[in-house]
């Protein structure tokens, strides 16, 4: 009976034969390729520590492109609908850089806050970049609202809002101790309903407001740590000669838009007329219709496009105290929340 013996070195002979005949046979026993790379950034992990949850927290991410070619972000996912994203530029030339500025609100959140960030892009077969965002909410004292806008109101009349200030815990007590406004055009007094649990901040408005309108900030100083200087934004705006709305159209890149309206009506002026309609885009149709002492105009034709972040649509009127109305339209990249938990990723040294 024959017996094969196969030292070491004859072993490693064939294995080294072996071996390269797969790599010669299609290409079989090639070592997987490198993922693909959209964007890099630094510093994909934010923690903001701890923060009172009255607070929306915001941090700004470089996104940069290692690539020799343009990169346009495709959409940003969120695995909390409490956050919100702005992105610029969009398209991110090569070696190029982007800021993205993320804010969760953690208005109700208790304890640790953990949000993931995904940018996608459009480089084929690129993983969506992963960000974080981490920290710990704190409840010790509610603020509600956290901010006061008035909105569109008689400029030389007094109007008030309150804001209350409640103990977020059982046991936890807490002392105002001073309230202010840094603008001219707001007063805040305090009203004590539960000592040391609970406070009312009345906020009011000073006539006469500008025409442009006013805006500061409340200042609440507490004896409770973290709480020490709550602020609270404000801001008004007087009635102008003629009401618009919306004042501003927000649409999402790729969203399907059907019709739309703008409302227009008297303010200050009583009587006026609609001269021009000018849309944003050749594509755009309006139809203009009485509707009571003002207008509504329809709006058909609008697309949810890049190319018209920014624009506006012009109305001109024969109110000369008020003969252009411009409302601008921003289109801002789609969202959405995703449910799963990824950490974001370190970056590879080398991107081809």
């Amino acid at each position: 009976m024959a017996v094969w013996r196969i030292t070491g070195c004859c072993f490693i002979a064939i294995a080294l034969l072996t071996w390269g005949a797969v790599l010669t046979r299609g290409g079989q026993g090639e070592a997987p390729a490198a993922p693909a790379v959209g964007l890099r950034c630094d510093a994909p992990a934010y923690s903001f520590g701890q923060a009172p949850n009255y607070r929306t927290v915001e941090h700004r991410f470089e996104l940069t492109n290692p690539l020799d070619r343009p990169v346009r972000i495709t959409g940003v996912q969120f695995s909390c609908g409490c956050t919100v994203a702005e992105v610029s530029p969009r398209v991110i030339p090569p070696g190029g850089k982007a800021q993205l500025t993320a804010q969760v609100a953690l208005r109700d959140r208790k304890g640790d806050v953990h949000v993931n960030i995904k940018v996608a892009t459009d480089v084929p077969d690129a993983p969506p970049l992963a960000l974080a965002i981490e920290g710990v909410a704190l409840s010790d004292i509610q603020v509600s609202p956290d901010s006061v806008p008035f909105g569109q109101v008689d400029g030389a009349a007094e109007v008030q809002r309150a804001v209350e200030l409640i103990g977020g815990r059982e046991g936890v007590a807490f002392r105002v101790t001073a309230v202010s406004c840094e603008s001219p055009h707001f007063a805040a007094e305090l009203a004590t309903v539960t000592p040391g649990r609970e406070y009312r901040v009345n906020i009011r408005t000073r006539p006469p407001l500008p025409d442009a309108g006013a805006r500061g900030v409340v200042v609440v100083q507490t004896d409770a740590r973290l709480y020490e200087r709550i602020e609270i934004p404000v801001s008004a705006a007087p009635i102008g000669p003629l009401v618009i709305y919306p004042e501003q159209f927000d649409l999402v890149e790729g969203e399907k838009v059907g019709t739309k309206y703008l409302y227009l009506r008297p303010g200050k002026v009583e009587r006026f007329k609609v001269l021009e309609i000018t849309p944003p885009d050749a594509g755009v149709q309006t139809r203009l219709a009485p509707l009571g002492k003002g207008y509504r105009i329809q709006i058909t034709g609008l697309a949810a496009s890049a190319e018209l972040d920014g624009k506006a649509f012009i109305i001109r009127t024969d109110a000369q105290q008020m003969p252009e109305i411009r409302v601008p339209i921003r289109v801002t990249l789609p969202t959405q929340e995703i449910d799963d938990q990824p950490q974001p990723q370190s970056q590879p040294d080398d991107a081809s």
